[in-house]
């Protein structure tokens, strides 16, 4: 019998019981021992209830299960994170992007870790998801979520994109995708966007809107027109902007006027022809006299410019004067949204250094971000102006780097580690009497070096100190890594 009654323990309401009164004192409630109990207990026992229950809760904790905790259902972003198919980085490889975030720290680390992303993107890898909560606050375009996506095909006709799925994109993947959508289909591309607009953000609405201006007609004025009156002051100015530079249009010709009033003409008689400068004062102006000055030249077609001053486009460009920025830099962009490559070329020419584009990007004008068939001549145009003057600062080798979207290509960064200038360099900061606080940029030169090029690269900056190449040294090691490490599977998820 009394092993039948073994057989059925205490329940675990009965044990609560015990500790409570255990807890409150057993004058205030005597101990009450579950029947269980009580039944095996010998009449002859010489221990108090009170022990026995002690004795009783003691062993019931010390074999209790306690309940699974309940989890918390996983997050979308983080399912999709794990169920991303790619292989991750070697443990090399996240041992040379540690140390490079180490190195970079307070040093603006966003341009190299985020360039350390894109390579190992490109190369059908992703971050490993443990590294993401270090990395994330300083990657560039969609942190965590870009960290897991794939890269862009890299071609300038795109899949057909849908509402649904462009919106589910991160927002910086949603401009390049709007973009390079606008390239291939632009009645498309403003359809899709007429059809989200009213749901963005004001901040998003602006920047989707800066898309229109690549490819730019009369079909799209209805819709800017109607954004035109928009609540956010941003997206209203962008709309009128960009529905003042559409040729053909009224406010076209109006704005078409009053840049070609801002021009004065002389004629400069030539042996071999009779030639027109153009001079404006421009190179002087600074602030926002120079903003104002730019926002009237940004959007309008130098072919139409020239025109209105009665000039062929090659003599309109022939007879800019060297080195007033503020006014070829507006023009370029509209040169790089028709994708005409020679102009592009021959504007660059004319600027008055290469930390001009700086300012360039400063202004943030619509339009710049290149097709993919444009970038290769833009990047020879601006390398050309680099190897003829002083080497770039790192500033500039940064708008290098943003505006080709990438490293260059081999012949062109074989030309740049090849060039004087590049050579002058790395001997000035090797000099004896060099300054440890020398100005250098060789980190961000890693940036476009492709991995053709850096056994070249590593090679040319052998001879710099540990505290100038250091950065630089970890960049292209972690980039050779990437071929020459085995990644790691991607993850499975436990059920």
């Amino acid at each position: 019998m009394g092993a039948n009654r073994m057989m059925q323990p205490p329940s675990a309401p009965e044990i609560a019981q015990l500790g409570q009164a255990l807890m409150l004192g057993t004058r205030k409630r005597p101990i009450t021992l579950p029947p269980a109990v009580s039944a095996l207990i010998p009449a002859t026992s010489s221990l108090s209830p009170a022990m026995l229950a002690l004795v009783l809760a003691g062993q019931h904790a010390r074999f209790e299960r306690p309940a699974a905790p309940s989890l918390a259902p996983a997050l979308e972003s983080d399912l999709k994170l794990h169920a991303d198919p790619r292989p991750m980085l070697s443990d090399a490889s996240r041992r040379l992007l540690k140390q490079l975030l180490t190195l970079a720290k307070g040093d603006a680390p966003e341009a190299v870790l985020t360039a350390c992303r894109d390579r190992a993107t490109a190369r059908g890898l992703r971050l490993h998801p443990f590294d993401l909560p270090v990395f994330a606050p300083y990657l560039r375009g969609g942190e965590t979520q870009a960290a897991s996506l794939p890269a862009s095909s890299g071609a300038d006709d795109v899949a057909a994109l849908d509402a649904e799925s462009w919106k589910a994109m991160p927002p910086q993947q949603r401009v390049d995708a709007l973009r390079r959508f606008r390239f291939a289909s632009p009645d498309a591309a403003r359809a899709l966007l007429e059809e989200t607009f009213r749901s963005e953000a004001a901040p998003d609405r602006a920047a989707f809107l800066g898309v229109m201006a690549v490819h730019l007609t009369a079909a799209d004025l209805p819709f800017l027109e109607a954004a035109a009156k928009d609540r956010a002051d941003a997206a209203r100015t962008t709309a009128q902007r960009l529905a003042g530079s559409i040729p053909g249009t009224d406010a076209y010709r109006n704005r078409l006027s009053g840049a070609a009033g801002m021009f004065i003409t002389r004629g400069v008689t030539d042996e071999a022809k009779r030639k027109k400068h153009l001079s404006t004062g421009l190179a002087a102006m600074k602030g926002a006299v120079g903003h104002s000055a730019f926002q009237t030249l940004e959007g309008l077609r130098p072919e139409d410019l020239a025109g209105r001053l009665g000039l062929t486009l090659d003599a309109f460009v022939d007879a800019l004067p060297i080195g007033e920025d503020i006014l070829i830099l507006p023009l370029l962009p509209a040169a790089v949204a028709e994708g005409n490559a020679a102009l592009c070329a021959a504007l660059i020419r004319r600027l008055s250094g290469l930390r001009a584009l700086v300012v360039l990007w400063s202004h943030r004008p619509d339009g710049l971000d290149a097709p993919d068939h444009l970038r290769p001549a833009l990047a020879e145009a601006l390398i050309s102006l680099a190897v003829r003057g002083q080497f770039p600062d790192a500033q500039t080798l940064h708008t290098f780097y943003r505006i080709n979207r990438g490293p260059l290509l081999d012949a062109l960064a074989a030309k740049l580690l090849a060039s004087k200038i590049w050579r002058t360099h790395i001997a000035d900061l090797t000099a004896p009497n060099a300054d440890n606080k020398t100005p250098n940029a060789v980190k961000e030169a890693a940036l476009l070096i492709p991995g053709g090029q850096l056994d070249a690269f590593l090679e040319s900056i052998a001879a710099l100190p540990p505290h100038l190449s250091l950065p630089a040294r970890i960049f292209a090691e972690f980039c050779q890594s990437l071929g020459r490490t085995s990644p790691v599977a991607s993850l499975t998820q436990s059920r």
